[in-house]
């Protein structure tokens, strides 16, 4: 099919070349990872009649590698993070994102339904919800270069679905408040649900914690423990109507006809959720600001928040409390951060190499081997609390593994020559500057090899060994 644009008509391979002249002309990203991380660099879009072209700035060739999400006709999506979530009439969630260390976009999808679709991406996680009646998610784990899925019925109304700061969470009529987490320690999805009630639902996804009401009357609330691997749950009466919850900084609060102030803090030191009740009166109500919970009723009225040094509540704000945590494999150079924190709802990670980043937990990508001192700072406006981590990038991660061949000439003309150490075996490609593979070929305990090409541009020359992907960029001039 043809596109008229500025009264010319084009075919979709030159629409398409005419999008990558005008993607690299204002070249939006050209770093591997950004502040607002989840897993890389910002996706670009263009949508069709019933598919989403994606492009992605990959430095080393200096230019956008594009991809296509088929999603049938009327496609919505969601952009966020380093990570695209898209949904159409084939009634999938369809989801990708561009894996640096393989230099290539890696796709998946869920079938979710054909009603009542909703999407959402946030942190590198996604979620859908349709009428197959069950939240669906999935995260990228860069580690071991593959989506990581997930499924938790929910029931066929009042669906709702959130996604924030590492937690899926969802609810529908089956009456349970349920939610997830990807473990990447584990390398799988950690479920849980908790029994809400079937009218006057409301849920909350805020800082690591869910909270939940319903007709059983209960507060109830979760977050999940790092080192302990599990969920730790909790749940206070409030009463039966006009129930009011919030969780804010790590903090739980919840307001109901049994006119107490109930509040909840997981302490992560003690292993705990450490609770408080004030009688206020009927009339009541509440803030949640800054890690302080200001009240006021009937009875009472005053000031709240924990106090980490005494493990107890006290009338003062919440003193923010914190711990890094960090997760990676051998010869990688990506590192899982994550936080364990109460009391603060702003994050902000030195990570040892110039790089500064705002989010709770996210993949954090570095480029050289060494010896990185990362340090965390939390604060909720009022107070602050700071941790540190020593991370060291061992010897062997992807951009070290350049030096394993040489290219020569570059430019080249007609031929590129490659030269390994030693004798090597593994898969040789060549891809272009769309991200194709344009020649392939084996590579059986050899010391070099030849590539023949005859048209010029930028080429990715990419060889896999033993699970290792290594890349050099060439230009090639005939």
């Amino acid at each position: 099919m043809n596109y008229p644009i500025f009264g010319f008509h084009f075919n979709n391979t030159m629409k398409k070349h005419i999008i990558l002249l005008f993607l690299m002309l204002i070249n939006l990203a050209g770093n591997a990872q950004n502040a607002n991380w989840g897993t890389g660099s910002p996706i670009t879009t263009n949508v069709n009649s019933s598919d989403i072209d994606i492009f992605v700035f990959e430095p080393l060739l200096s230019a956008y590698i594009v991809a296509n999400l088929n999603v049938g006709s009327n496609p919505i999506f969601r952009n966020s993070d380093g990570v695209i979530v898209a949904y159409g009439s084939n009634n999938s969630m369809m989801f990708a994102t561009y894996d640096w260390g393989l230099h290539t976009w890696k796709q998946g999808s869920i079938y979710i339904g054909s009603t009542n679709a909703k999407i959402l991406t946030a942190d590198g996680i996604v979620v859908g919800y349709g009428s197959n009646n069950d939240m669906v998610y999935g995260i990228y784990d860069v580690n071991l270069h593959s989506w990581q899925t997930g499924s938790q019925y929910i029931g066929s109304s009042n669906d709702t679905i959130t996604v924030a700061d590492g937690i899926v969470a969802g609810y529908g009529s089956n009456n349970d408040l349920v939610y997830a987490t990807y473990d990447v320690q584990l390398q799988s999805w950690k479920t849980n649900s908790v029994y809400i009630g079937a009218s006057n639902a409301k849920i909350a996804n805020s800082d690591g914690v869910i909270i939940g009401y319903g007709s059983n009357n209960d507060l109830v609330y979760a977050t999940y423990d790092i080192e302990l691997q599990t969920w730790k749950t909790g749940s206070v009466y409030i009463g039966s109507t006009n129930a009011e919850i919030f969780t804010v900084d790590g903090i739980v609060a919840g307001y109901g006809s049994n006119n107490d102030l109930v509040c909840a803090v997981y302490d992560f030191n003690l292993s705990t959720w450490k609770t408080n009740s004030i009688y206020v009166g009927n009339t009541g109500s509440f803030t949640l600001s800054s890690g302080l919970i200001t009240y006021s009723g009937s009875s009472s009225s005053g000031t709240t928040g924990y106090n980490a040094g005494s493990a107890s509540w006290q009338s003062a704000p919440t003193t923010a409390q914190c711990k890094l945590l960090h997760y990676g494999i051998a010869n990688s150079s990506w590192v899982r951060m994550r936080c364990m924190s109460f009391g603060a709802g702003s994050f902000s990670y030195s990570c040892g190499d110039g790089h500064q980043i705002y989010r709770k937990e996210g993949w954090k990508k570095y480029t050289l081997s060494n010896s990185y001192n990362v340090e965390l700072n939390v604060t909720n406006g009022t107070n602050n609390s700071s941790c540190d981590a020593i991370i060291d990038i061992t010897p062997g991660i992807e951009e070290n593994h350049l030096s394993l061949f040489t290219i020569f000439p570059n430019p080249a003309s007609n031929v590129i020559h490659l030269k390994f150490p030693n004798p090597l075996s593994g898969d040789l490609k060549l891809l272009n500057y769309l991200g194709e593979t344009v020649l392939y070929r084996a590579i059986i305990n050899e010391e070099s090899a030849d590539l023949s090409i005859s048209e010029s541009g930028i080429y990715l020359v990419q060889f896999t060994s033993n699970g290792k992907v290594f890349s050099k960029r060439v230009e090639v001039i005939n």
